[in-house]
């Protein structure tokens, strides 16, 4: 089975992708792990593409964890993945980390901690039949399969990033737009944010830089802080950190007062 309709890949995706890719004549094991939002997923639909083999999520426990006792829920990932590798040599599973939250050391779960058990006989099959088995994870992945993996993460997004899923999310649309100045107000975003700003901006019918920030500074950036119950401080009349207020001016103050003195 492919994954249809599979998205281009960003620049820092391209390279855990390729990095993934290298590895898997290396090691039959391996790990793409990422933060929420950086396109794991995608990634992980390309690697199925280029080897084949099966394409498993957290639907798929769900589903084989509905016809089994509540407290055997490592039974179903179990079965379920060991079927999946009977059946074919590659075996992609995404959201690994979702599957098994519930299982891996939770003090709630009767069973908490025995999911080391069958992911060792998991790993075990896996090495000593030669087939392949990648799983994503948000980071975490227990030991059975984490010592025996190669691991290759999704780094935070560049300008670059920004530029080319924004692209993507405006269907080409997005030339116009600032993406330096936007990463530099807003580094740390992820392509689910991204793509609700896209939409926005589409809705609105306007493609500003500014506007855009004015975006991200109102729905993705809002403080929990109530502004009117904190005191307007100088940042000259602060003693003993200057290195925390140089900072402060360099990394924060500057590029949102003065977009040309920040470059």
């Amino acid at each position: 089975m492919t994954a249809p309709n599979t998205p281009a890949l960003c620049p820092a995706q391209q390279r855990a992708y390729e990095q993934l890719l290298r590895a898997v004549e290396l090691g039959p094991i391996l790990h793409c792990w990422s933060r929420t939002g950086r396109g794991r997923s995608t990634v992980l639909a390309h690697l199925h593409r280029a080897l084949g083999g099966r394409l498993m999520g957290v639907q798929d426990f769900v589903e084989a964890a509905q016809h089994r006792h509540p407290l055997a829920l490592e039974d179903a990932l179990y079965r379920t993945t060991l079927e999946a590798l009977h059946q074919h040599e590659c075996v992609v599973i995404d959201d690994f980390h979702v599957a098994t939250a519930a299982m891996d050391h939770c003090h709630f779960y009767p069973r908490s901690g025995y999911l080391d058990s069958p992911l060792a006989v998991i790993a075990a099959y896996v090495l000593e039949t030669g087939k392949r088995l990648i799983v994503g994870t948000g980071g975490h992945l227990a030991a059975p399969l984490r010592d025996r993996s190669f691991a290759f993460g999704i780094e935070s997004f560049s300008s670059d990033d920004y530029r080319r899923l924004c692209a993507t999310f405006l269907d080409g649309q997005a030339s116009g737009l600032d993406f330096a100045k936007i990463h530099r107000f807003a580094p740390r975003l992820n392509a689910h944010q991204l793509k609700l700003a896209c939409a926005w901006c589409r809705r609105a019918q306007w493609l500003d830089t500014d506007r855009f920030i004015d975006y991200l500074r109102s729905q993705q950036l809002a403080s929990n802080v109530a502004l009117g119950e904190v005191a307007e401080v100088e940042l000259s009349e602060l003693k003993g950190v200057d290195d925390v207020i140089r900072g402060l001016e360099a990394n924060i103050a500057i590029p949102l007062e003065n977009d040309t003195l920040a470059n």
